[in-house]
């Protein structure tokens, strides 16, 4: 900063914790999550609102559907129909997200 004779260290205030988000290490509850990495790992894309989300991703991921229960999650390819789904409440540690192309969450 102008007039200061050390440089000042930005960062989080101390004693200030992250607080966790619906996605990190699991998924919450009413929450679809979708990571780029197996076992939830990864980047990540918290499916709350229904709405159609794209998936980034064509490689293995992971997905938790933890949504209220009974809740189907679709799955689309391509074209724009559905290629897998999901009922709440359910999850895959290991999932090949190359031939999805958008998840519709409710």
């Amino acid at each position: 900063m102008p007039d200061e004779t050390s440089p000042r260290e930005f960062g989080p205030s101390p004693g200030i914790a992250k607080i966790p988000g619906p996605c990190d290490g699991g998924t919450a509850y009413g929450h679809f999550c979708a990571y780029s990495g197996t076992f939830g790992s990864g980047s990540r894309i918290d499916l709350y609102r229904c709405d159609i989300y794209r998936i980034p991703w064509s490689s293995p991921g992971s997905w938790g559907n933890n949504q209220t229960n009974g809740t189907v999650a679709l799955f689309l390819g391509n074209s724009g129909l559905p290629i897998d789904a999901s009922r709440a409440p359910s999850g895959n540690h290991v999932y090949d997200w190359t031939p999805v192309h958008d998840v519709i969450d409710c």
